[in-house]
């Protein structure tokens, strides 16, 4: 993203949060300030997915669990900005993280055999 202002930092560089997170989850560069806001919003995501998987698994709603799981992972696949994210966060390393994390690479592994 290219900023017309030489201090990508100042207040009237900055963008919206919509904007941050439609750059910062498609991977575009982001101004010292608006990558903090998208690590923080990007945390809140998971942290929210995290609870409801939680709940979810606790509560033994495996279909709503299943649900959630593949909403979630969709998601990261479609915006590796985000799953940058998420792979290098605590998040992915809870049992409900590495579930998350084997399915992603489990469609990614079978993407790679679909056009072939």
């Amino acid at each position: 993203m290219q900023y017309k202002n030489p201090n990508p930092d100042s207040e009237d560089a900055r963008l919206s949060v919509e904007q941050i997170w439609k750059n910062g989850c498609q991977g575009h560069p982001l101004s010292d300030h608006d990558w903090k806001h998208f690590i923080a919003l990007s945390r809140n995501r998971f942290y929210t997915y995290h609870l409801g998987a939680q709940h979810a698994q606790e509560t033994g709603q495996r279909e709503y669990l299943e649900s959630l799981e593949a909403g979630f992972v969709t998601e990261l696949m479609n915006a590796s900005g985000l799953e940058s994210l998420w792979v290098q966060s605590e998040f992915r390393e809870s049992a409900i993280g590495k579930s998350a994390y084997k399915l992603i690479r489990r469609r990614k592994f079978k993407a790679r055999f679909r056009f072939v």
